[in-house]
């Protein structure tokens, strides 16, 4: 977990929005999306070359036997790689290596475990199908793609799930996001945005946070 939490806070996601995104994106450290009720940051690492170097020394860990290969399936996933590799190299010493691929090998790859690392992204229209699919053990071999297997982290996505008072669910959305971010199962980077141009004069428009437009 302290190693994780070394990348997560050794990264530079705000250069990563600007060399990847072209700057249309927004940085994101934590676990969940901040667009769902009742999530939060705390306890996510946050960039911070030096606290990276302290989570470092508390994982016990050398850097120079702690390089890794990501793989990555397009250009946006290769120029994030590249900002991350000099980050990890600048503020922790580990040397990482990127691997670019078509779609079709790399999804093979971490669909059957076979990788250090990878680059990725998950959408979802909301908070349950977002955490049911990245973070519960039921999805191992899925879209969890973190092969988080935790009980505990189990439960409370089973707790929120049964909640029907929105005060109490909202409170239990909480609990989690402070939970998995201190567990740290993975390095969020950013959040694409959906951008959307439409005559003021249009009536009935409506665009979700994840980007949908009903009429």
């Amino acid at each position: 977990k302290d190693f994780r939490k070394a990348n997560a806070a050794a990264i530079d996601k705000a250069a990563i929005v600007q060399v990847a995104l072209n700057g249309d994106g927004t940085p994101v450290d934590a676990m969940v999306p901040d667009c769902f009720p009742g999530t939060t940051a705390e306890n996510a690492p946050i960039y911070d070359p030096e606290q990276a170097k302290a989570y470092l020394e508390a994982s016990g860990l050398d850097p120079a036997e702690c390089g890794f290969t990501i793989i990555c399936s397009d250009e946006i996933k290769l120029r994030s790689g590249q900002v991350i590799q000099s980050s990890l190299k600048e503020n922790l010493g580990v040397e990482v290596q990127l691997e670019s691929m078509d779609l079709s090998t790399y999804l093979d790859a971490v669909m059957s475990g076979n990788y250090e690392a990878a680059l990725g992204g998950f959408t979802s229209s909301d908070f349950l199908g977002y955490v049911q699919g990245i973070y519960h053990s039921d999805s191992i071999n899925a879209s969890n793609k973190t092969r988080t297997n935790d009980p505990e982290i189990d439960a409370m996505i089973e707790g929120i799930q049964a909640a029907l008072d929105p005060a109490e669910r909202e409170a239990l959305v909480t609990e989690f996001s402070k939970a998995i971010n201190e567990l740290c199962p993975q390095v969020p980077l950013y959040m694409s945005n959906n951008t959307r141009a439409y005559n003021s004069a249009l009536q009935g428009f409506n665009c979700n946070a994840a980007g949908t437009t009903y009429y």
